[in-house]
């Protein structure tokens, strides 16, 4: 019974492809397809790529519910996994929010610190 299965999960991690991970900016989501396409600069090469992703059931999300909720420039942090026919597969991807100025930093003046109350 043990050997079954061993032969079992050995099969099915022989066919597991590793995961990725990578921070991009949605170019455009297509919810008909359960897909979106993100673009990046390499880190290594600096060449820029565009990926299309592929969004299924089991994706987990943070910060977002569905593909339908992507806009153009949201940065994405994805994971994701290649299939044996090419396709990219989120796993899991969260938007990332970008930091910024604080509000009101516009009127911020640093001489109003020293005036006396």
């Amino acid at each position: 019974m043990l050997g079954s299965w061993s032969l079992v999960l050995g099969s099915v991690w022989a066919t597991e492809s590793p995961m990725y991970t990578l921070s991009a900016a949605v170019s455009e989501a297509h919810p008909e397809q359960s897909s979106f396409s993100a673009r990046f600069d390499h880190p290594a090469t600096g060449e820029k790529l565009e990926y299309l992703f592929q969004v299924t059931e089991r994706t987990g999300m943070n910060g977002l519910k569905n593909v339908r909720e992507l806009k153009p420039n949201d940065i994405l942090q994805i994971d994701y996994f290649k299939t044996a026919n090419g396709s990219l597969v989120v796993e899991y991807m969260a938007r990332v929010k970008m930091s910024g100025a604080p509000e009101g930093l516009d009127s911020f003046n640093p001489a109003d610190l020293f005036k006396k109350q």
